[in-house]
């Protein structure tokens, strides 16, 4: 088993076939711990991961395994917008243990006689004596006012490193991969509108539903198209500020060109942050097929003028000749 990258309680399980009929499966647990010099908690990597508008926090737990208080000397990343914030772990901001049972233990940590020894502490818990790491970044369209618009395509992530520099000798610095990525503040379902038009007498519709990713309350304050969407209108259909917004698009008049026609749907919310988004807009007319002439008429039977003669049959001008027999 590889161990690159793993700390703390391992396991590995082997599934055995046999040909014992008493035993004919079985199963094998190898359990083993990878002790590092130094511990990071929950995993040794940095994960920032946020929403548009919104800034992305993480905290790590690291410590000593060899019982000794831990010391962060220097603390950088390769990704200038991540702040990086190092601190002690006392009694009063250490994680407590949610929902633990008061038969583990007795007033003052004591042992209850005749209940089970409690488990092992869950090492991604802050304990006193540990540092916590916290670290943060702000995602495009931060500042209010900057007018950010939202799409359904998720902006790029950025990758990098943070170096930690520690006082321990059997690991005296510490690289941990970082991660960065934002999802849309708003997003669509569907991820654009659809209108179809067939008849110039029926006008044709689509809509969409305006999704926060944080299931924040917001509302759409107005709506706007854009493009070749002759005869197309939008309008707001939700009339409280909910988790979602509905947007109907209509489509009526004239029967414009056959083909596609596109463009865009921007929409305005009263978000402060990221409060547009914009949402493309695909108008179909369908080929019509050209119009096909009445068939001919058939032509009607001649009809004679004068009275009909009958013909009268063929008279053998000569009687047959007869061969003698001899």
């Amino acid at each position: 088993m590889h161990t690159q990258g793993r700390q703390g309680p391992q396991t590995k399980s082997i599934s055995l076939e046999t040909n014992d009929p008493a035993a004919a499966f079985s199963s094998l647990t190898v359990a083993f711990e990878v002790r590092m010099p130094v511990e990071v908690w929950p995993a040794p990597y940095v994960g920032l991961y946020g929403v548009q508008g919104e800034a992305a926090t993480a905290a790590l737990v690291l410590r000593r395994t060899d019982g000794k208080p831990l010391e962060i000397r220097e603390a950088t990343s390769t990704d200038p917008t991540v702040a990086i914030k190092v601190e002690r772990v006392t009694e009063e901001n250490a994680d407590k243990v949610p929902g633990a049972p008061a038969s583990t233990g007795g007033p003052g940590g004591t042992q209850v006689p005749g209940a089970p020894p409690p488990s092992p502490p869950n090492p991604s818990l802050a304990r006193p004596g540990d540092l916590r790491v916290r670290l943060s970044t702000d995602a495009p369209g931060q500042v209010p006012g900057a007018g950010g618009v939202n799409t359904n395509v998720p902006p790029p992530g950025r990758t990098g490193t943070v170096r930690l520099v520690t006082n321990s000798p059997d690991k005296p610095e510490i690289t941990l991969p970082l991660t960065v990525q934002f999802r849309p503040a708003l997003r669509t379902t569907p991820d654009r509108v659809g209108v179809i038009r067939t008849d110039e007498a029926a006008p044709g519709q689509g809509q969409v539903t305006i999704l926060h990713s944080s299931n924040k309350t917001f509302r759409a304050t107005g709506v706007a198209l854009a493009g070749d969407l002759p005869g197309c209108t939008a309008r707001v259909i939700s009339e409280q500020a909910t988790a979602a917004q509905v947007v109907r698009v209509e489509c009526a008049g004239p029967l414009p060109s056959q083909g596609m026609h596109q463009g865009t749907l921007t929409a305005t919310t009263d978000l402060e942050k990221m409060p547009r988004i914009e949402v493309p807009v695909v108008l179909r007319v369908p080929l019509r097929p050209a119009p096909t002439a009445p068939p001919a008429a058939s032509a009607a039977p001649a009809v004679p003028t004068g009275p009909a003669t009958a013909t009268p049959p063929s008279v053998p001008t000569s009687p047959p000749s007869s061969v003698p027999r001899s």
